[in-house]
């Protein structure tokens, strides 16, 4: 009964996702620390897929993200500058999303040493290597994060 209903099908959906950002950076002598905000609206259509009535599939939600971001600089050993990253963020969720944390937020922590790599490759301001662990949400849980650009 469930099968090709809940379980065993695929919807292919439309997706658009405005987001608007916004925070405030002040360097200090042992390097630098962020407030950050973003707010995400999403909407979705479904147009195609084997899910049964494809018109009904329409994911909607919100997320805004809270959060400080602290950059602690390294010592300058390999001729090469680079830093810690800290980040502590608190994520309010809506709409469909909502069923992914009990009290309609989960918070997310990441650590992360990032290497400036300007000059060097083209196209790659850094890279690093880092953790990041959620809780307060059914998906809580920890990830290993390669980080580009950053």
């Amino acid at each position: 009964m469930l099968d090709g209903h809940i379980f065993n099908t695929s919807a292919t959906v439309l997706m658009a996702e405005p987001v608007l950002s916004f925070g405030y950076q002040k360097n200090q002598s042992w390097g630098q620390w962020t407030l950050h905000n973003s707010n995400h609206y999403l909407y979705g259509q479904g147009i195609g897929g084997a899910a049964k009535n494809i018109q009904d599939v329409s994911p909607e939600g919100w997320r805004i993200t809270n959060g400080l971001e602290l950059k602690f600089d390294v010592p300058n050993i390999w001729g090469i500058s680079d830093h810690i990253a800290l980040d502590f963020k608190r994520v309010d969720i809506g709409g469909d999303m909502s069923i992914l944390a009990d009290n309609g937020y989960y918070y997310e922590n990441s650590i992360g040493w990032v290497i400036d790599t300007k000059g060097k490759i083209p196209f790659l301001d850094n890279i690093g290597i880092g953790f990041n662990i959620n809780y307060g949400s059914t998906i809580s849980g920890g990830t290993v994060v390669i980080y580009y650009n950053k």
